[in-house]
């Protein structure tokens, strides 16, 4: 929902606030996309669930530190460079979360959960088109993705303290995936 509301507003950034144009706003976008395809291709990179999950909050503070980032920009150049930082943080954490899903929810219920997960994608990508519109009359477009970075990083810090909890717990013996598992590494 941040992430989304700082995207819905991106249009405003470029062409209000920086001056740019219709052009420069699409180069940004395909800016964006490519990074996605790049980002998704590394997650691929991940062995195992910890990895993956280590993935999801690189991703969700490198998304973080890039709307920080491109808030501050002087200029569309500078905005454009870190929205193709933004992409592949972003890419990163959809397919290394989504792979995550795939892998860890036992057989019989993953549709569901996968169901469910697109929907909430889906319901924030609505909401942002909701609370952009509103805040959108009460700050300025770098305001909202200073505010939205600001708020990743709590995310992205409340992830952390997550995961270490969750990686400390044992997993069920009686857990049956058709998916492979890697072999769990000695602690010595």
């Amino acid at each position: 929902l941040i992430a989304g509301t700082a995207f819905l507003l991106s249009i405003f950034f470029v062409r209000d606030t920086l001056g740019a144009s219709a052009l420069a706003f699409g180069v940004i976008g395909a800016l964006l996309a490519a990074g996605l395809v790049i980002g998704s291709l590394a997650a691929g990179l991940a062995r195992t669930d910890r990895a993956r999950a280590m993935y999801v909050v690189i991703g969700a503070g490198g998304i973080a530190f890039a709307l920080v980032g491109a808030s501050l920009s002087p200029h569309v150049v500078v905005f454009g460079l870190w929205f193709a930082l933004l992409g592949p943080f972003n890419g990163l954490a959809n397919a290394a979360a989504n792979t995550l899903l795939m892998v860890r929810v036992p057989d019989a219920v993953r549709g569901q959960a996968l169901a469910t997960a697109m929907a909430l994608t889906r319901a924030c990508g609505i909401g942002a088109l909701l609370v952009g519109g509103a805040i959108a009359s009460l700050a300025s477009p770098r305001e909202i993705y200073l505010a939205s970075g600001a708020c990743g990083v709590l995310v992205t810090l409340g992830m952390l303290i997550r995961m270490r909890h969750a990686l400390s717990i044992q997993p069920d013996p009686n857990f049956v995936s058709e998916q492979p598992v890697a072999a769990p590494r000695s602690s010595s």
